[in-house]
């Protein structure tokens, strides 16, 4: 059976007849709580400015600066209010939908995790932004189906067309590597 040895973190049930492999991110601790909770506070403040401009605007006492720090303020605001809810949305599991004749994957959402190790600008704003990917993999795609080594750790790729797309970004170095070996065994590879 493919299913050996299979590790805590990754959960299997059965939906439409197919199995379901399922990884949790893991937890990006408690910071992200007291950043949530200074975001909140600062959004009380945020209310207050906001009420008071559009106070000016709507008697009509407000001047041109007025109105356009108020678009501004909004603009901060609905980041803040957007950036509250990553802190506390605790993400969506990576998952495996797979059948006979291919695999779903459902790439899920990382929770939000705060760092200061981003390399460039893009990276804080993809992970502050994340894109939710739904791919249908083949069974001529899963013959390009690779664990590979890199410096830092090993990758679970897969070959959609001319992308490469990254398998098991909430596992662990162990787990992706049994998703490995369950894939091959499952897909005779």
């Amino acid at each position: 059976m493919w299913m050996t040895d299979k590790p805590r973190r990754i959960a299997h049930t059965r939906e439409n007849g197919r199995d379901v492999l399922e990884i949790q991110f893991q937890s990006p601790g408690i910071l992200r709580y007291l950043i949530g909770a200074f975001v909140c506070l600062w959004l009380i403040g945020w209310a207050f400015g906001f009420k008071s401009a559009f106070g000016t605007v709507f008697t009509g006492q407000a001047n041109a600066f007025i109105v356009v720090w108020l678009i501004g303020w909004s603009i901060g605001g609905l980041f803040a209010v957007y950036y509250a809810y990553r802190v506390f949305h605790p993400g969506l599991p990576e998952r495996f939908y797979v059948g006979d004749s291919g695999f779903e994957h459902d790439s899920g959402v990382p929770p939000f995790r705060f760092s200061f190790g981003f390399a460039n600008q893009s990276d804080m704003w993809r992970s502050l932004f994340p894109k939710r990917i739904r791919t249908t993999i083949t069974r001529p795609m899963i013959a390009t189906l690779r664990l590979r080594e890199s410096a830092g750790e090993n990758r679970l790729t897969i070959d959609c067309g001319s992308n490469r797309l990254d398998l098991g970004r909430a596992a662990t170095e162990i787990e992706r590597e049994w998703l490995h070996k369950a894939l091959c065994e499952k897909y005779g590879l």
